[in-house]
C-alpha cells in the first residue's frame, strides 16, 4: 500500500518549502539617477575647490593656478570619488546603505541583484573598477566619450534600468520611498 498522495508512484507535495521571493522594490529611474550624479559632484566640486587651493598654495609659483586645478579635479573625480567618497558612504550599515549624498537627497540606493545591501568591496567594484576605470579612463581612450554617454543613456533602455557600471559589478539601483517612478515595475 502506497502513502496517501503518492498514487502515481511520487509524492504530489513539494519535499521543502520554497525558499521566500526577494522584496520587491520600485526600480529606480534616470532622472533620480542623473540627479544623484549631479549632486555629488557639486559635493566634490567643493573638495576639489579645497584640494586646488592646497596644490596652489604649496605650490610656490603664481602661473601654476592652472595645473593646480587640473590636478585636484583629477584627484578629487578619480581618486576620492571611487576610492573614497562613493565607496564609504554606500557601505554603511543600515537605511542609509547604498547611499552616497546625492542618492540619500534623491531618493534612491544602490543594492546588489539579490536586493541585498552593500559593502565596500561591491561599492569600489562598481564606482572604482567599472565606473572610473573602465569607462571613464579605458573607455574614453579607446572611444573617446562614447563609452561614457553609453553608461549614462543605458538605463533608459536595459530591462532593469541598469546602467553599464551596474551590469559590470552586479548592483541595481532602487527607489528608497517606495513609489515607483519608472515606466517599468520589478516584476
Amino acid at each position: 500500500m502506497q502513502p496517501p498522495g503518492t498514487e502515481t508512484g511520487r509524492p504530489t507535495a513539494p519535499l521543502s518549502a520554497p525558499e521566500p521571493a526577494p522584496p520587491r522594490l520600485p526600480l529606480a529611474g534616470w532622472w533620480p539617477r542623473a540627479g544623484a550624479y549631479l549632486i555629488d559632484t557639486v559635493v566634490l566640486g567643493w573638495i576639489a575647490v579645497a584640494v586646488f587651493f592646497v596644490v596652489w598654495a604649496t605650490s610656490g609659483e603664481a602661473g601654476t593656478a592652472g595645473i593646480a586645478a587640473a590636478i585636484a579635479w583629477g584627484v578629487t573625480d578619480l581618486l576620492i570619488r571611487g576610492l573614497v567618497y562613493a565607496p564609504l558612504l554606500m557601505r554603511r550599515h543600515g537605511q542609509r546603505n547604498g547611499q552616497t549624498l546625492g542618492k540619500q537627497l534623491a531618493g534612491i540606493r544602490v543594492v546588489d541583484e539579490d536586493t541585498r545591501p552593500i559593502g565596500y568591496r561591491e561599492a569600489f567594484v562598481r564606482e572604482w573598477l567599472a565606473k572610473t576605470l573602465l569607462i571613464q579612463v579605458c573607455g574614453v581612450a579607446f572611444t573617446g566619450s562614447l563609452a561614457v554617454v553609453l553608461d549614462y543613456i543605458w538605463p533608459w533602455w536595459e530591462e532593469r534600468n541598469r546602467a553599464l557600471h551596474d551590469m559590470v559589478a552586479s548592483t541595481m539601483v532602487f527607489r528608497t520611498d517606495g513609489r515607483a517612478r519608472w515606466r517599468r515595475s520589478t516584476g
